[in-house]
């Protein structure tokens, strides 16, 4: 959690220094272009709100905004789908990196932060079923264990090992 604060909150710092220069440059409509081809869309936004409305492509760049907008809920909706086919294989971790991954393209997604947030809830909710299976588990174990122990430490009650075994199994 510390790790994506910080490193949502670098990007952000980066990104709005960053915005501004890249907003004043002549050829920002072939940068956003390019970024949109990365997936970038934390850094196309940023620019544009940067963009001075006298700047000689904003109103192209206005024009083509509705299009990225979409593309970037595509990218929104692609990033929660692949962590989600990951989870069911099993890989958690690497899911939680998509979406980590994807918040790094794109910090100001309120969908993926709350997908996110989701995630990490329904993970927790799981790791708290596997340990109750977990502690399940021992308990039987323990039974078992227990019965075996006494049974040994009643054919050989001279054996101090075996007693002190049985001890700490009570």
């Amino acid at each position: 959690m510390t790790r994506l604060l910080l490193s949502s909150l670098l990007a952000l710092l980066l990104l709005t220094s960053c915005a501004t220069y890249q907003a004043r440059q002549p050829d920002v409509l072939q940068r956003l272009q390019s970024w949109e081809e990365e997936n970038e869309y934390g850094r196309i936004f940023s620019v544009y709100e940067k963009m001075d409305p006298k700047h000689p492509q904003y109103a192209e760049v206005t024009k083509r905004l509705p299009q990225i907008k979409r593309d970037a809920r595509k990218y929104e909706q692609a990033v929660s789908n692949r962590a989600l086919e990951v989870v069911k294989s099993g890989d958690w971790d690497t899911a939680l990196g998509l979406y980590d991954d994807g918040l790094d393209h794109y910090p100001n997604s309120v969908y993926l932060q709350n997908e996110r947030n989701k995630f990490l809830k329904e993970r927790g909710v799981y790791l708290d079923y596997l340990e109750r299976k977990y502690q399940e588990q021992q308990a039987r174990w323990l039974t078992i264990a227990l019965e075996q122990q006494s049974t040994i430490a009643a054919i050989n009650p001279d054996d101090e090992e075996m007693a002190k075994r049985l001890k700490s199994l009570q």
